[in-house]
């Protein structure tokens, strides 16, 4: 009798789980419990960079793991299969001089090659531009990365958690203050835990949001050129599965 109980309690507290979220499909389980099994138990500066790396990068990736979101992110990245050493790539100007740039400058681009201009490099927070450059590493493994704007969204979302989480983290800077608000509204509707939606969020409203940031983003000079495009939003599939994959 107590076995017949405690089976049917088991049904009840499965079936409001499926109430509260979308089923993951059977195949995302699987593949997550996979990638799960296969993580590294430790991880280092010396494990992701080659050795000729920018000390700055150096640093800057010994702080990301020495937090906890940071550190989870990371053995991901040192799991992905045949994985390159991660290297830098100094943007030059035409008479072979590190670019200074208005802004700084780091972008991921593939087989583990990050190009940086000489701003980021005396940028304060340049660990957590590191870790969303990190982040489309974990998102496209060694495939070149594609010029997908819903990946810049989900992965400036990660970039915010990381910045929230840091000891002593105030509020974070991400591109600007109106983008930062846009990135700020979407995590609040997001379980800092799993990366699914909070119990109650207004669907609706959380996809009008997401919208504006993607419109937001195709109207920025990085993310205008050509190439670079969106998925049109489905309801029912969950927005950040990478974020997902990483809290698991």
């Amino acid at each position: 009798m107590k076995t017949c109980k405690v089976i049917v309690l088991l049904v009840l507290l499965v079936s409001c789980w499926n109430c509260a979220e979308p089923e993951l499909g059977i195949e995302e389980e699987i593949l997550f419990d996979a990638e799960l099994n296969l993580l590294p138990e430790n991880v280092t500066v010396v494990d992701l960079l080659r050795d000729n790396s920018p000390e700055e990068f150096k640093q800057a990736t010994g702080k990301i793991l020495g937090n906890t979101l940071g550190r989870r992110l990371l053995l991901r990245v040192k799991s992905i299969p045949n994985r390159p050493l991660i290297y830098f790539w100094p943007i030059m100007d035409k008479d072979g001089n590190l670019v200074m740039g208005v802004d700084g400058e780091l972008r991921y681009y593939g087989m583990g090659r990050i190009d940086y201009n000489e701003k980021i490099l005396r940028d304060a927070n340049r660990d957590e531009l590191l870790f969303h450059e990190f982040f489309h590493f974990f998102q496209n493994g060694n495939l070149l990365p594609n010029r997908n704007l819903n990946n810049e969204v989900e992965a400036y979302v990660a970039q915010y958690l990381y910045a929230t989480s840091k000891l002593g983290g105030g509020a974070p800077k991400i591109i600007n203050s109106l983008f930062t608000s846009m990135i700020r509204k979407l995590v609040s509707d997001i379980d800092r835990s799993t990366g699914n939606f909070l119990h109650g969020v207004d669907i609706d409203a959380f996809y009008k949001n997401y919208q504006a940031a993607l419109d937001y983003l195709s109207m920025m000079p990085a993310y205008s050129d050509e190439g670079w495009y969106w998925n049109k939003i489905d309801k029912n599939v969950r927005p950040f599965p990478n974020l997902i994959r990483l809290l698991l």
